[in-house]
């Protein structure tokens, strides 16, 4: 019967070798993967359709050590109170989606390469008011081990003669780090742009970018990180960005302490 005890007996030449190689393959398998994981950039981040301009050109670049696939596919977002966008489940291949074509419809994208995608609204398309579908990228490892991530970019298609319509409801604290600004949109045309909080005397206090209203006449409250809570009067403005830069949404004056909300 041995022993619990005994001494250790220390590999040959040969395993180690064997645990070494073994090591080494691993490791290169998760560097690959890292490097290949979120390296991938895309240009321009949204699109907009209209009647005098109905082709759009899409740039993916890839900066990691690996070739990719990818492929579009069409998909709807829902947009949920808190500002959050989610699928809804409901994808169209690229062929299947009438309005607005794609091509091409898979590519190889090299290591240090980029390639680019085309849009092209029908041209005999009618368009009235805004309509909005999501465009996801889906970018898998050339190896084919299916998809590890995906970027996706709003498509809008508009008639340029709908207004944004958006209102500020109501602002409260959130402990003492945040403030929520709850935005409803009016009118047709969905904005685009940040939220920023300023105090007094106009001093910038804090900046929220990337900031969407899609569904109509539905509240939606975003939370602002705030690095400093001043005393006195406060307003928070949304300003528009990309096709609504130098527009003002909405601005809202208020006065509040952080321990409101304790």
């Amino acid at each position: 019967m041995p022993s619990f005890f005994a001494s250790p007996r220390f590999p040959c030449k040969s395993s180690m070798t064997r645990v070494a190689v073994s090591v080494g393959i691993f490791l290169l398998f998760m560097l690959n993967n890292i490097a290949a994981l979120a390296q991938i950039n895309i240009e321009p981040t949204r699109i907009v359709l209209e009647h005098d301009n109905r082709t759009a050109i899409i740039t993916l670049s890839n900066s990691s050590l690996l070739p990719q696939i990818v492929t579009p596919v069409w998909t709807d977002l829902v947009q949920a109170a808190d500002g959050v966008l989610h699928p809804s489940g409901k994808e169209i291949a690229p062929f299947d989606y009438t309005p607005i074509k794609i091509w091409p419809t898979t590519a190889i994208l090299k290591a240090g390469k980029a390639i680019s995608f085309s849009v092209l609204l029908d041209p005999e398309r009618e368009i009235s008011g805004e309509t909005r579908i999501h465009l996801r990228f889906n970018v898998d490892p050339q190896f084919g081990n299916g998809p590890r991530w995906a970027a996706v970019i709003p498509v809008f298609v508009r008639d340029g003669s709908s207004k944004t319509d958006v209102q500020i409801l109501g602002v409260s604290a959130q402990g003492n780090e945040r403030l929520l600004v709850t935005l409803k949109k009016l009118g047709q045309t969905s904005p685009h742009g940040y939220l920023v909080v300023f105090d007094q005397y106009g001093r910038r206090l804090a900046t929220l970018n990337n900031v969407n209203l899609f569904s109509q006449n539905k509240p939606v409250t975003l939370s602002v990180a705030m690095d400093t809570w001043p005393k006195g009067a406060m307003k928070v403005r949304y300003i528009g960005d990309a096709e609504f830069t130098g527009i003002l949404f909405a601005e809202h004056a208020f006065q509040i302490s952080p321990d409101q909300s304790q």
